[in-house]
């Protein structure tokens, strides 16, 4: 995982994660989100309710809103042993806030997860680099924050794909 200091804090947030196969073993993905003011409101939506969340109080939920302390944190998990649930079913959740928050996401294991960065401060251009990692393990992960959201590659006059909010790409490593 990487800090991001004073960069990760925002209000408004896209979960993202790597994509796992569902093994059996009793694996999750998670957002994490801790409060950094007294009295947050923090809302996760677009969440499929037909899953059972851990970390709530109740199932068949499409929004779920809690309410923080500073240094109180709360953690939303779904297990992709669970029928219905795919190693997508947390990426492109919207997490808003009313006060300054922090979130970390991913899988439940000891690589994958990474505290993100709010929508306020992500850009339109990005450069990618590539790593030691095979074609498998270096992917990029694109979450569409509006609707119509048009997806260019190496300078093409033509989208590769075009997104509706909290819809995700994901770029191949080769």
């Amino acid at each position: 995982m990487t800090s991001k200091g004073k960069s990760a804090l925002g209000t408004s947030f896209k979960a993202g994660m790597p994509l796992i196969p569902n093994t059996g073993l009793g694996q999750v993905q998670f957002i994490s989100v801790m409060a950094t003011i007294d009295n947050t409101n923090i809302t996760f939506e677009n969440l499929d309710p037909s899953v059972t969340y851990a970390g709530t109080v109740t199932s068949s939920i499409s929004s779920l809103t809690i309410n923080l302390n500073r240094g109180e944190s709360y953690i939303l998990a779904a297990s992709i042993d669970q029928a219905g649930v795919t190693s997508s079913t947390l990426i492109g959740t919207s997490i808003v806030s009313n006060k300054e928050i922090v979130v970390n996401s991913g899988p439940g294991r000891d690589f994958g997860f990474d505290q993100i960065v709010p929508e306020e401060k992500v850009g339109k251009e990005y450069i990618f680099t590539r790593g030691a990692g095979g074609d498998s393990w270096e992917n990029a992960l694109l979450v569409a924050t509006e609707d119509n959201t048009e997806i260019y590659f190496n300078g093409n006059l033509i989208p590769t794909v075009t997104l509706n909010k909290n819809e995700f790409y994901i770029v191949e490593g080769n």
